[in-house]
């Protein structure tokens, strides 16, 4: 039947180039056993190979992939508790250090005071000559001692600092930085008696 009809469509000018495609379409609804028990066998043999070969090597890798992540972020904590604790301890040494120079400073600065104290009482009684040079005296005195308080100061904080840096601070910036501190003291002003 199927060939006649084929037939009177080719002989009434009907072809389309397509020729009996229609006929021959399989509905997609239509269940074929022998189709599905093949899909079925390979399926099955595709996951018995799968599973003797591809899944334990992925799986290992997997676990292998977990335990070094695991492994990284237990040193990243165990490292950043050190560091906190290093933190801390330079912290301490440095506030110990800023308290030992306020205390340096204070005792220079009290020494000082002292030494110009008795500077001028002796210059009062000379003349006024003696006057000027006693004063003059008494600033290079405390030029000096401030000098050296902050050279004692500079060298103590650059020790401190090579310490906490870890590396060695070169002469120049050595002095340097004694320089820059020096510097930073009060200038000794002129008594006015």
């Amino acid at each position: 039947v199927a060939d006649a009809q084929a037939s009177e469509d080719h002989a009434g000018g009907h072809d389309l180039g397509h020729g009996n495609a229609g006929a021959q379409l399989e509905n997609p609804s239509e269940f074929k056993s022998d189709l599905a028990i093949y899909t079925f066998v390979v399926f099955l043999m595709l996951m018995m190979i799968l599973g003797k070969f591809a899944w334990p090597v992925i799986n290992e890798a997997l676990i292998e992939r977990e335990k070094r992540i695991a492994d990284n972020i237990a040193a990243a904590e165990a490292t950043h508790e050190e560091a906190k604790q290093l933190l801390a301890g330079y912290e301490v040494k440095l506030a110990g250090a800023a308290d030992q120079v306020r205390e340096m400073l204070e005792e220079a600065r009290h020494d000082g005071e002292n030494t110009k104290s008795q500077i001028v009482a002796e210059a009062k009684a000379a003349t006024e000559a003696e006057k000027d040079r006693a004063l003059r005296e008494v600033r290079n005195a405390k030029e000096s001692a401030l000098k050296e308080i902050g050279e004692t100061s500079a060298n103590f904080a650059v020790e401190l600092a090579a310490k906490i840096v870890e590396r060695e601070v070169s002469e120049k910036d050595h002095a340097d930085l004694i320089r820059a501190a020096v510097s930073k003291f009060p200038e000794a002003e002129p008594s006015s008696n």
